[in-house]
């Protein structure tokens, strides 16, 4: 799981810092996303962010986010090497696109533990 949250997290670090080129479509901004977004009054825009009161964000936080716990990720690890164990499934080591399909394939087999 570390290794799928690093390759999200560097997708989106590349999509923010890319360039959208300038299109026809005249309300579609050219530029990087995180100077539009961080920086709207350079592109003729308006900055839309509000102030929030720090006590409602963490009562926001606490009622709707629900935060990973490490016992789940656990979980998932251990039915992972079962599974693993179980179809003689070796790990795919730090290979991105190795790790995706054995993702794919457990959560397969686990879609399959839950039919039953």
């Amino acid at each position: 799981m570390p290794l799928l949250k690093e390759e999200l997290d560097r997708v989106a670090q590349q999509w923010n810092l890319h360039m959208i080129h300038q299109s026809t479509n005249e309300q579609s901004p050219s530029g990087c996303p995180d100077t539009i977004f961080f920086i709207p009054e350079a592109f003729d825009s308006t900055s839309y962010l509000q102030d929030v009161d720090p006590l409602d964000l963490v009562v926001a936080k606490d009622t709707c986010c629900e935060i990973p716990q490490y016992a789940s990720l656990e979980r998932f690890s251990e039915l992972a090497q079962i599974i693993m164990s179980e179809n003689n499934i070796e790990s795919p080591g730090t290979d991105i696109n190795k790790v995706e399909r054995l993702y794919i394939n457990l959560i397969g087999h686990i879609q399959d533990i839950n039919l039953v």
